[in-house]
Order: structure tokens, then sequence, then C-alpha cells
């Protein structure tokens, strides 16, 4: 018996979230079927399954990690692997780990990159703001409610960047995210850009001032990267190249689906 982790990604849109969920299509557990009908799995637990991180309903990921046990290491390469995977969901890379690795608690940091249409927000403003939330804070205002362990965590980096086409990019990594915090820090940072709150407010918030923020839509977020010591992945690079070819095709398609939008906005 041998442990494997794999790093995957996805397109969160058509899918309840990440987490497996009674008679609802998750990413997680259109996974856990696809490792079964692979053979390299035939139950959850006794293969001790588990993954570094769960996203929300529409949120998508190209870092997320699984780890599971196996008795046939040769068929965890992605390719073969992603034969049995919605075409939304692919695995990508690949490492044997120690029997011990758990993907949730052995992860040094998490990434989440955001993208937001923003062409009248104040982008200096919302810079100025995002360093209050550098360090270790009490981000319950942050998540939802309903949280029961601690709400404390620690902000490594927030960047925040202007793109073309007035797309406003937000990088923010953390040792670990409470339930909605990237899209309610997003949605905060927002507030502040158009001018509807101060920073004095935010300073409010991580005090401890109670709150209501509502989070920004989850379409826009992305699991980056999750991070951990003395693991190295073995790529798969015939699947890279597969992915970016099928998401170029889908680019392609939304821009076209854009300016046909822009076209029926003047009828």
């Amino acid at each position: 018996m041998r442990r494997v982790a794999l790093k995957l990604g996805y397109i969160g849109t058509g899918y309840h979230g990440f987490q497996v969920q009674p008679d609802l299509l998750t990413v997680e557990g259109a996974i856990i079927e696809g490792l079964k009908s692979s053979g390299l799995i035939s139950d959850r637990r006794r293969s001790r399954y588990a993954a570094s991180a769960r996203t929300d309903r529409g949120v998508h990921a190209c870092g997320h990690v699984i780890a599971f046990d196996t008795e046939d290491y040769n068929l965890t390469l992605p390719r073969i692997i992603n034969t049995h995977l919605p075409r939304d969901i692919w695995v990508w890379a690949r490492s044997e780990v120690d029997p011990s690795f758990d993907p949730r608690r052995d992860a040094l940091y998490r990434e989440y990159r955001y993208i937001l249409y923003g062409d009248s927000l104040n982008l200096e403003r919302m810079k100025e703001a995002s360093r209050l939330l550098i360090g270790r804070h009490d981000f319950a205002n942050f998540s939802k409610r309903g949280e029961e362990f601690s709400t404390i965590r620690k902000v490594h980096k927030l960047d925040i960047t202007r793109s073309t086409g007035n797309l406003i990019i937000f990088e923010i990594r953390a040792d670990a995210f409470l339930r909605q915090m990237v899209r309610r820090i997003v949605g905060a940072l927002v507030m502040i850009g158009s001018g509807e709150r101060d920073i004095g407010w935010l300073e409010g918030l991580l005090n401890g001032e109670p709150a209501s923020i509502k989070p920004a839509p989850p379409e826009g977020l992305i699991l980056t990267d999750v991070a951990y010591d003395r693991i190295s992945f073995e790529v798969d690079h015939y699947v890279l190249t597969e992915m970016r070819n099928h998401l170029s095709q889908l680019f392609r398609r939304y821009v076209v689906l854009s300016a046909v939008m822009d076209e029926l906005g003047k009828c």
C-alpha cells in the first residue's frame, strides 16, 4: 500500500461546491467516483482519502490537493485518472508521500486569486486598506456565521493589481481560511474602493465591531496553490497542454458570448 498526493484543477460553475453532499453534484463526489472506477480505491475511508480544502459552490481551482492510499501506484498517472473524470475536473501532478501525510493539516499555506470587474473603484484606497489585513487577526467578521472553532488566521500577503479590461486581481495567501473569508475580504475592500466605507470601518471590523459583509460572488474565486514542505510533485505536461487547449476553446466561446451580450444591450 502506498500513499499518493494529487494536484488537481476544476471549473466549479456546474458543481455545488467541492465537498461531498448527499444527492448533489460536487467536485469531490465526481473525483471519488473517478478514483473508484479507475480501480485506485474501493472505499473512501479504507483508503484514508483526504482533501486540502473545501471550496464553495461556483468556486474554481488549479492547485487543490487530495491524498489517498492505493495498491497500484502505476494507475495514478494523471492522464489515466482523467479518463475517469468529467472534462471540467483534471488531475495534473502526483507525488508519493509519507503514510502520515494529511493534505489539510500539513499545508504550510493556501493561496487564492479573486478576479473582479471594477472600472470605477479607487485602487489606491483599496491597497491602503488591505495592508491592515496583513498579519494575525480575528477574522470573525469575514467568515460565514456558525464557525465552531477559532477565527484567528494569519494573512501572509494581499496584493491588489489592475489588469486589462478593467479587471482587478486580488492575490491572498494565509495559513488557512475561514468559510467565505476571501470573498468577504474582497467585498469589504470593494466597499472601501467605492467610497461606501472608509478605512476606519475596516479597522473596526478587525477589532470585533459587529458588521455584516456581503461576500463577493463565487465565480471570481480560484484556489491557486496549497504549499507543503519537502514534497515534490511530478507534473504531467501532456495533461497541462490538453487542459490549456480546452480552456482556450472555452475562452473563445465566452469572448463571443460577451460580444453578443453587448450587442443585445444595444437593441
